[in-house]
């Protein structure tokens, strides 16, 4: 028997596929035939690395060549448990391109129930009907294939799509006959087992046709190959050797064979010995140690791709593995040039660039990645994937059901809080994520799986949205799991320095000095320049001003270097702003914009527009009262405009502070008694005392004065206190 090839194969996982083609070429040759005719179900079953995603891109070559549209998506390991995912993947860029009028009239009754499954549009109140939304989904890919006919999607590891997809799969399936659509479906044996196994088969029943089980080459198969990869003198004993090795799998077998050529070895018999060393090296441990080989930033670049997973940008993997522009460029060509990874096909839906050559080796660097700094890395890129606002659709129908759904409602309500999105959204966001209101099972401070970085965004959430009660118990929650538990270093640090945090907004400010100084002794330890030394340096410097002990928060800015360069990662509160007040503060006014301008200017580029944890424009506004005041003005409308898009009396009262302190007369009067209004309901004690004291001076009352002066003595904000007692003494009120 010779080896069956097919013609001009654009890929090794295509021989001996000559029937499996035939039939995809029959399906396209049918659907583009006439529009009315009936839709056609194909399902590829085949074990890692037989070959079911290359026989998916053939699949797309030859439709595309007959001028048919094609939409695609893949199930995802670790995003099993995300409602409609896949499905959201399949549609969702063809109906993001259309005006949302357009998509509108394409769902009509449909909008609002499909919507929501789709990212397009918020969800409602109410919970939706998951039957009423699996036949939103069915009308609207109808409708979409009227419109894109002749329409073939694409569906590769299914065994990893998530339920509800699956679902919809199955009843979609059942629909085709009237439908003219091509699906193809491609699925490992086995994987999954309950529902969505019954989904499935409901799937294979419904193509009307058998399953395609692929299978592995044969022997001649991969002689054919070998010689067509490493030349005609590769002589049979060679060959025979590379299948035996590689159990015709052809995805090992183009590995091999490529190893084959980077050593050089000459293909015959008398090297066939040595093929088993070599395809250990070309997978699993072997994998890993030829990672390594490529050096350590190559490695901190695959791994960084291995925890993003899908998605993949040379950018967002700089940001996680902390390399820079031109060493994550670099790492990335490195890694194409040893078949890790590869660039994404450019027809696929999302913005990725990169993906794994193979799921196999995806899952084998991903295993190489040490248990801690996995943990780490996840909770770092959380924040980036955050920052990089791919998370709303995500979220949209999370009910908070398990705790992968918890975790996204968390990175969802973190995002919204950072962008500054309305305040009551984002505790509600958040409040799903919990169960009865405290964390859940498996998702405790104490927890490895899921990582502390998660629940401080959580907390920090609640922080920045004026749910201060909820935020302190769950960072003393976490001080006391840590105690309890004897964890020390990195944890004990942050707990600290949340707590302090917690403590600053609530405006008790000797305390929260107290948390952040035993905090920055521990960070001490654990090494200087880590984000959580930032965190505690950044929140005692602020609550420093904050209690008028300039001199002594210059001095400990000066001691832990509080100064450029700034951490690529999220800290709370944000520094440049921290470091803008305090030059302030110090006297040099200049530096301090300067700061102050980079910091709106670095917040605004990230989409960081909560104005309560980026206070920069607030206080640049009033630094440039007298220089600049139509600027000013400018900037004081904006803080206005984002405060009321936020919408907490804390974000709103301080922004009404700004107002009053660039006006004069009585609109000046008028705008601080706003002010008081709102903080005296905020839960923010420290910025009550300020607007209430800035009120008695405008308004030359003592008893306001008075009372302000008394809620500073409470906050230990001793630079308040100084001034009240300074206009008493003046006998403001008698003026």
């Amino acid at each position: 028997m010779t080896e069956v090839r097919p013609p001009a194969a654009p890929s090794a996982a295509l021989w001996e596929r000559d029937e499996e083609l035939a039939a995809v070429a029959e399906a396209v040759d049918v659907l583009c035939a006439d529009r009315h005719s009936p839709g056609t179900l194909l399902v590829l079953r085949g074990e890692a690395g037989l070959g079911k995603t290359a026989l998916l891109a053939e699949t797309r070559r030859i439709a595309e060549q007959r001028g048919c549209t094609v939409w695609s998506a893949r199930g995802g390991e670790t995003l099993r448990t995300v409602p409609f995912n896949v499905v959201r993947q399949l549609l969702q860029p063809a109906l993001v391109s259309m005006l949302p009028e357009e998509a509108r009239e394409y769902l009509g009754d449909w909008y609002g129930i499909a919507g929501p499954a789709l990212g397009i549009t918020d969800p409602g109140d109410g919970q939706a009907d998951p039957q009423g939304v699996c036949e939103g989904l069915v009308a609207a890919v109808r409708r979409l294939a009227r419109r894109d006919w002749p329409l073939v999607l694409l569906i590769d590891d299914a065994h990893w799509a998530d339920q509800e997809t699956l679902y919809w799969l199955a009843v979609f399936a059942e629909r085709l006959a009237d439908l003219s659509v091509l699906v193809v479906v491609a699925r490992r044996p086995g994987e999954i087992t309950g529902v969505s196994a019954r989904h499935l088969d409901a799937v294979a029943e419904a193509a009307g046709r058998p399953v395609t089980n692929l299978s592995a080459l044969t022997p001649e198969a991969a002689a054919g190959l070998t010689r067509a990869t490493l030349g005609e003198n590769a002589d049979a004993a060679f060959c025979r050797e590379v299948w035996a090795v590689t159990g015709g799998n052809p995805y090992e077998t183009v590995e091999l064979l490529a190893k084959v050529q980077d050593t050089e070895l000459d293909p015959v018999e008398a090297h066939a010995g040595e093929l088993r060393e070599l395809n250990r090296s070309a997978r699993g441990g072997g994998l890993v140690a030829r990672l390594e080989e490529l050096g350590i930033d190559a490695t901190r670049f695959a791994w960084a791709a291995a925890i993003l997973g899908d998605g993949i940008t040379v950018d967002l993997v700089a940001q996680l593995a902390t390399l820079g522009p031109d060493q994550a460029a670099r790492c990335a060509e490195r890694l194409r040039g040893a078949r890790i990874l590869t660039a994404r096909d450019p027809a696929s839906a999302g913005p990725a660039e990169l993906e794994f050559v193979h799921p196999l080796i995806a899952t084998a660097v991903y295993n190489s990645i040490p248990d801690a700094l996995r943990r780490a890395m996840h909770g770092i890129a959380a924040r980036i994937v955050t920052d990089s606002g791919r998370l709303a659709g995500l979220a949209a129908t999370c009910t908070g059901r398990d705790n992968a759904e918890r975790a996204l409602l968390i990175l969802r309500g973190f995002d919204a809080m950072m962008r500054g999105e309305n305040a009551e959204e984002i505790a509600e966001i958040c409040d799903r994520a919990l169960v009865n209101g405290r964390l859940a099972p498996g998702l405790g401070w104490t927890d490895n799986e899921w990582g502390v970085e998660l629940l401080l965004m959580l907390a920090s959430s609640y922080v920045y949205t004026d749910r201060l009660d909820r935020a302190e118990a769950l960072y003393s929650e976490a001080l006391q799991a840590y105690d309890t538990a004897g964890w020390g270093g990195g944890h004990l640090v942050l707990a600290h320095a949340y707590v302090g945090l917690a403590h600053r907004r609530r405006g008790r400010l000797e305390a929260a000095e107290n948390s952040l100084r035993e905090s920055l002794r521990l960070a001490e330890r654990v090494g200087r320049g880590l984000p959580l030394y930032w965190t505690a340096t950044s929140n005692l410097v602020d609550t420093l001003l904050a209690r008028g002990h300039v001199d002594e928060a210059w001095a400990m800015a000066e001691r832990h270097g509080f100064a450029p360069p700034y951490p690529s990662t999220v800290v709370l509160p944000d520094p440049r702003s921290v470091r803008g007040r305090l030059l302030i503060a110090v006297g040099r006014t200049k530096e301090g914009v300067n700061e102050l301008e980079a910091a709106e200017k670095a917040a605004a580029a990230r989409g960081h527009l909560n104005p309560v944890h980026v206070f920069a424009a607030a206080d640049l506004a009033r630094a440039l009262t007298t220089e600049d005041p139509a600027r000013a003005a400018r900037l004081a409308v904006d803080v206005r405009r984002r405060a009321e898009r936020l919408g907490t009396d804390t974000a709103i009262g301080e922004a009404l502070r700004v107002a009053a302190a660039l006006d004069t007369g009585q609109r000046a009067v008028r705008l601080a008694g706003q002010a008081v209004t709102y903080l005296e309901s905020s839960p923010c004690q420290y910025e009550h005392a300020a607007a209430r004291i800035e009120y008695g001076v405008l308004a030359r009352s003592v008893p306001d004065l008075e009372r302000g002066e008394a809620l500073a003595r409470s906050c230990g904000a001793d630079g308040l206190v100084e001034r009240a007692r300074a206009e008493l003494a003046t006998g403001v009120g008698r003026r």
